[in-house]
């Protein structure tokens, strides 16, 4: 008992030691990522089309299309980002990157009511900007922390989500009142004004001295000896598999306005309260506990959310919402985490990279998963007994992983 009190004792020592080292490095890379590119497909994108859509006589595809074409950008442009941050440091990418976000919001300003510019727009947005998405301030936090490095992650993850919760009321208002175009044009001044000189200033040029030394050890391969390729591509999967899996949730609204009991608003309420709850809690679990049982946990909370849904429709859609959110708030936590241990730290971000790229691809595929097959058998007992299955797959997945060694809390 005495020793497990001293290991625990030196844990909580290393974790304080940490934040007190590198608390700038978690600021600046949770601001950078909650202003980045990541902040749009999902937030941004879906408020400024409505706006459009009633100005030029859009579609309901039309803007949705926008979304779907954003996540495909980001995701061609993720390992790139991720390949030129290992050839030395994040720094050049975000920077590059942030530029890109400012100026293609200013020429967005000016932009033609044809909803085809629009779309290679927002593709080009994505495909520049990828350096300012999560998966780019993840191989910063990764190389700075190591045994509060999952709440690390939970933290610079979730500010995404925090920010735009925050800021989204009044974006809409501002946007009411003075135009999309000069609200484009005011946001696009804003990066170059304040964001852009404050990640000049505070975000690190060089990583930092340990990491060159744990990539040394980990071997020129660049991956820990334990871990085969295989490992790495099941990974992968299960992060590939909660991001379709999480496409549910934007259609449990749905199912509780078929059902007429309970407010679709409420339920989106529910679930975002619960991401944001979830997205720290699961970084701070996994310092403490196995990532791969917090992943796996995850995956079966999710599982029963889905299989609850379909079996009983809308009379426990509000608990479906809180269990499925477990999963939306920890999927790119938990496979950043393992990553991070499976492979030297020269190598994260073109890996990550390439895992992040498949699961932006896998989101924007997760809705119209669920919707087609809705069409199919009129129903979501089907849809969601699927993805009930799919969850269940990726927490065997996870649980099957190997183990991997932490400074922080465990071996």
């Amino acid at each position: 008992m005495a020793d497990e009190a001293d290991h625990a004792g030196l844990a909580r020592e290393g974790r304080l030691a940490e934040l007190k080292r590198s608390w700038r490095v978690l600021l600046i890379c949770s601001l950078g990522g909650s202003v980045g590119a990541a902040a749009f497909p999902l937030f941004l994108v879906p408020v400024i089309g409505l706006r459009l859509e009633a100005q030029f006589g859009w579609s309901r595809l039309d803007t949705s299309s926008l979304t779907s074409i954003a996540f495909l950008g980001g995701a061609l442009g993720a390992p790139i980002a991720g390949w030129f941050g290992d050839r030395r440091s994040m720094k050049g990418p975000v920077i590059a990157s942030m530029a890109a976000v400012g100026a293609m919001l200013i020429l967005a300003s000016f932009a033609p009511r044809d909803v085809a510019a629009w779309q290679a727009g927002i593709f080009v947005f994505m495909l520049l900007g990828a350096g300012t998405l999560s998966a780019s301030f993840c191989k910063i936090i990764c190389e700075y922390f190591d045994a509060m490095r999952g709440l690390a992650l939970g933290i610079t993850i979730g500010s995404v989500s925090f920010m735009s919760a925050a800021l989204l009321p009044w974006f809409g208002a501002l946007i009411d009142r003075v135009g999309t175009g000069e609200f484009l044009l005011r946001a696009g001044a804003v990066y170059f004004v304040a964001i852009l000189p404050l990640l000049l200033w505070l975000l690190p040029g060089t990583r930092p001295a340990g990491a060159a030394s744990a990539e040394a050890e980990r071997g020129a391969d660049g991956e820990t000896p334990k871990v085969p390729p295989r490992a790495l591509w099941l990974l992968g999967t299960a992060g590939v598999l909660l991001s379709v899996i999480t496409g549910s949730a934007a259609h449990l609204a749905a199912v509780a306005a078929d059902g007429g009991h309970i407010d679709p608003a409420l339920v989106g309420s529910v679930f975002a309260a619960g991401v944001m709850v979830s997205r720290p809690a699961a970084g701070f679990l996994i310092d403490l506990v196995d990532a791969r049982r917090v992943g796996a946990a995850a995956a079966a909370l999710a599982a029963a959310g889905l299989a609850l849904t379909a079996l009983s429709g809308d009379s426990y859609v509000l608990l479906a919402a809180l269990l499925l959110a477990a999963a939306v708030g920890s999927e790119f936590d938990v496979v950043a985490y393992l990553a991070s241990h499976y492979v030297a730290p020269g190598r994260f971000g073109r890996l990550f990279g390439w895992m992040y790229a498949g699961m932006l691809v896998a989101a924007a595929a997760g809705p119209l998963f669920i919707a087609v097959q809705r069409d199919v058998f009129g129903a979501y007992r089907i849809p969601f007994l699927s993805a009930a299955v799919l969850a269940g797959l990726a927490c065997a997945i996870l649980a099957s992983l190997p183990r991997y060694h932490s400074n922080g809390s465990r071996s």
